[in-house]
């Protein structure tokens, strides 16, 4: 009896996973059209803003245009202009962290309904990928003191807790 509780709560568990994946498949999706649409508002923005009140209505004028842009890029005049590009390249690292993390514990959820355990060594992999693009995340974004460096050494310890369970699996696989 213990034993066929013990059986469908495991299933129900994979079941879950599944659905887990699913998930984490769909939001991985909605990120990387944040991205996109993100990159293209940024742009039009950029144009816009330096367009200003003026229409660009010949060649010379554009050529201009661009030349502006491009010595704003390479000398910024203002503090400002530099902090809002560190803005939006912290925000952009951090869309692209998110969709990194999502793909990996998709990958978590699949192996773990095909293999049914947790326990494996492409789990182990998935775990210790996301504590590497924890700190990554950490060092572009620049805040080490917030509440990324404590996501980043909390998947640090569950990757060393998975990787030890992982060892121990294979130590009792190997004595059965």
């Amino acid at each position: 009896m213990e034993n066929q509780n013990l059986f469908e709560t495991k299933e129900k568990m994979l079941n879950v996973f599944t659905k887990l994946n699913k998930i984490t498949s769909i939001a991985k999706k909605i990120i990387i059209v944040l991205i996109v649409v993100s990159c293209i508002s940024c742009f039009a923005a950029g144009i816009i803003a330096g367009m200003g009140a003026e229409k660009i209505t010949d060649n010379e004028q554009i050529i201009q245009f661009f030349d502006e842009i491009a010595q704003k890029l390479e000398n910024p005049t203002q503090e400002t202009e530099m902090v809002d590009a560190s803005m939006y390249l912290s925000a952009f690292a951090a869309l692209f962290l998110m969709a990194f993390i999502l793909d990996e514990l998709g990958k978590i959820f699949y192996y773990t309904v095909e293999n049914k355990t947790p326990f494996t060594k492409e789990n182990v992999k998935c775990l210790k990928e996301i504590c590497i693009g924890s700190v990554v995340g950490c060092v572009i974004t620049s805040k080490f003191f917030d509440l990324s460096l404590i996501y980043a050494i909390t998947m640090s310890a569950i990757y060393y807790m998975f990787k030890f369970a992982y060892i121990l699996q294979q130590e009792s696989d190997e004595t059965l």
